[in-house]
């Protein structure tokens, strides 16, 4: 019986103990017959019996709420306040970091603008060069086009083939 409560108490120490060692060890040291070389545990386990043998007094309640009935805190009003306030702070932290790797662009910054070749230009001088660019050479197929239909007209009446 000694060797087994030996090593039971190993067992205990390095962690490995099972719930029947360690109730075995119980029943063992608050009995009184326990082996002189083993005495120094005695302290250890007896005072894990004397501390399930406490009982909670039936004032307690008052000792501890000084007088008042005992209620447990609610605190649903406070974690909807820091769930609220951690959400808010996802959607600032979310919409900082959109503006320090997206920059809104000069686009944005001016009224008008022109893209050429893929390059936003917001001169206005620029601008108006690009426009008159583009109109001078809507101008010049106009008038080619012009041309061509005159000289389709004039091939038409040299064939009289506008009466058909």
């Amino acid at each position: 019986m000694k060797e087994e409560i030996r090593k039971y108490i190993t067992n205990y120490f390095e962690g490995c103990s099972t719930l029947e060692e360690e109730k075995a060890l119980r029943a063992y040291f608050t009995s009184n017959d326990v082996d002189e070389e083993l005495l120094e545990y005695q302290p250890l386990f007896s005072l894990y019996q004397q501390e399930q043998e406490v009982k909670m007094p039936a004032d307690m309640k008052i000792i501890l709420s000084d007088g008042k009935p005992y209620r447990p805190h609610h605190y649903r009003f406070r974690n909807w306040k820091m769930y609220a306030a951690g959400i808010a702070a996802s959607f600032v932290l979310i919409i900082s970091l959109y503006f320090i790797f997206n920059p809104p662009t000069h686009e944005l910054l001016c009224e008008n603008y022109v893209v050429v070749n893929g390059e936003t230009i917001c001169d206005i001088d620029i601008v108006n060069q690009y426009t008159d660019d583009v109109m001078n050479k809507i101008d010049e197929l106009l008038n080619e086009s012009d041309k061509i239909l005159e000289e389709q007209g004039k091939m038409m009446k040299e064939f009289n083939i506008s009466d058909l």
